[in-house]
């Protein structure tokens, strides 16, 4: 699957931990703090372009994933990361990592809520 253009704020919870904007495979990043409670694995040697990239396509589908483009076209969404990440704030299921968009949610509570508004349809 590919990236697109996505820039953001890697968050956990709501600590922010890096600044990037990511294009493809090109990536400007400025790590904003270090959490002494949690650091993502990717991030266990510092943050680098690479490991921004990793951790961004780390929260995407597979793009073999069963019914994948099913469920993509069921609800509009382009096969692009960028559109995905809109839709899921690049949360894996049970994870305190998330990303922070300007025009998105701005706290962790909200993205919980989101992601909880998402499942009761």
């Amino acid at each position: 699957m590919r990236l697109g253009h996505v820039t953001g704020i890697i968050m956990y919870k709501d600590i922010e931990l890096c600044w990037f904007d990511a294009n493809g495979y090109f990536v400007k990043y400025e790590p904003i703090g270090i959490c002494k409670e949690y650091t993502p694995w990717e991030f266990r040697e510092g943050y680098t372009a690479k490991a921004v990239l990793d951790w961004l396509y780390d929260r995407l589908p597979e793009d073999n994933r069963q019914g994948l483009e099913k469920r993509l076209q069921e609800y509009r969404i382009n096969p692009i990361g960028e559109e995905i990440f809109k839709v899921s704030c690049g949360r894996a299921l049970g994870d305190s990592c998330w990303i922070k968009f300007k025009d998105g949610p701005q706290t962790y509570l909200e993205v919980c809520k989101q992601e909880d508004d998402a499942y009761e349809f």
